[in-house]
């Protein structure tokens, strides 16, 4: 359209330009002289109408007039593109400037007909270029709208997915809290018999001479005390919802307890455990029972884990400060580590690999809870080299 607008009036220099949404002055279209002079690459030139100064462009869009001249002006005030004849017609549709045509440098002076024709030709293009800009505008309305509904819909959608996250932990929730109050009853009334026949042997043991039956009666005692343990992890999962977060404790101490009582044990299996912790107390928002409850579980589990494993076996125990507010213990073992299929199920309640009558499959799970209560956590991760690491997150008392 340019092309044919210089050629109709003879010239050697042109523009053409829209007012976009914002109200600037968008010029997609002039001749190579001025692309070349502006340096723009590939892109729109956006002026906004008060950085026109007083020019001919100002005037045309500003007044609504045709603006021409014969004498020597500037087409840019800012890039002082010459030009010695000059036409700048704005385009008006609905009273409205909505574009402008300009033309410049004819070899002689412009004269009535080219104003006439600079004019019909503007008159001519007002109502396409509107119906463009109002298309353009449309199809930016739709975009926006489009954009809105596809983001309104991915928010949908991540709401929907949370909302069946939710609504599946709520319901496994109610399933431990049913769960948890049938084993509690169970246990409660196992525990009242258990505690009878502790007593009897307890009695029977001492009255009787050493022999075949002492033996007897002593290993009668031993397992009545594994289902005593059995029955205080039933109760302890029963109780998950106590609050727990209140108290404190020293963990330095707790570990140390807690590994003096094992070690006995752990020599026994041929089991080498290190400690890598401070010298200085490390105060934690936990109980000291569940604090040591969860590291008994953990250590026995290491233990029980080295079973028909050759090599060396090791245990490393870690205490550390993870920042300012949160410390981290580590039950490391150099063991087979827990297999890639069964890792999402080692904390579900009753789950175990161990054989029938060695375990409950309840001491991960209590754990977990018990940890979860004084507001820290127990997760599951793979050693280096093989083997696993169980680590304990707790936030410490600030001092």
């Amino acid at each position: 359209v340019l092309d044919i607008i210089l050629d109709a009036l003879d010239s050697e220099l042109g523009l053409f330009g829209y007012m976009n949404q914002d109200g600037w002055l968008a010029i997609p279209s002039m001749t190579r002289q001025l692309w070349e002079h502006c340096q723009i690459g590939t892109e729109a030139i956006l002026l906004s109408i008060d950085s026109l100064g007083n020019s001919s462009l100002a005037t045309a869009v500003l007044k609504k007039i045709l603006v021409y001249s014969n004498n020597q002006s500037s087409l840019f005030p800012d890039h002082n593109i010459i030009m010695t004849r000059s036409i700048v017609v704005p385009i008006v549709h609905s009273e409205r400037v909505i574009g402008v045509i300009c033309v410049a440098n004819k070899f002689e002076d412009y004269n009535s007909n080219d104003i006439a024709l600079s004019q019909t030709i503007a008159n001519s293009i007002a109502p396409i270029l509107a119906a463009r800009l109002a298309f353009k505008q449309e199809q930016i309305r739709r975009w926006l709208t489009e954009s809105k509904l596809a983001a309104e819909a991915a928010a949908l959608t991540r709401i929907n997915a949370e909302l069946k996250q939710s609504q599946v932990q709520i319901l496994q929730m109610e399933k431990l809290s049913a769960l948890g109050t049938l084993v509690g009853g169970v246990a409660h009334e196992v525990n009242n018999p258990l505690m009878g026949i502790h007593g009897y042997l307890d009695y029977a043991i001492s009255k009787i001479e050493p022999g075949k039956p002492l033996e007897m009666l002593k290993r009668a005692l031993t397992e009545v005390e594994r289902v005593t343990r059995i029955v205080k992890n039933m109760l302890a999962f029963s109780r998950f919802q106590t609050a727990d977060s209140t108290q404190t404790c020293n963990a330095l101490d707790i570990i140390k307890n807690t590994v003096a009582l094992l070690s006995g044990e752990l020599r026994k299996a041929d089991i080498k455990i290190t400690m890598q912790i401070p010298e200085h107390p490390v105060q934690l928002h936990c109980s000291a029972d569940t604090l040591q409850q969860s590291l008994l579980n953990l250590l026995i589990n290491a233990r029980d884990a080295f079973e028909n494993s050759p090599g060396s076996h090791e245990i490393t125990v870690k205490l550390e400060n993870i920042n300012d507010k949160l410390a981290r213990i580590q039950i490391i073992d150099n063991g087979p580590g827990v297999p890639e299929a069964i890792k999402h199920k080692i904390f579900d309640p009753f789950f175990t690999t161990k054989v029938t009558g060695k375990g409950t499959g309840l001491g991960l799970s209590v754990s977990r809870q018990l940890l979860n209560n004084a507001g820290g956590s127990l997760s599951l991760m793979d050693a280096a080299g093989g083997g696993s690491i169980f680590s304990i997150e707790l936030k410490l008392v600030l001092t």
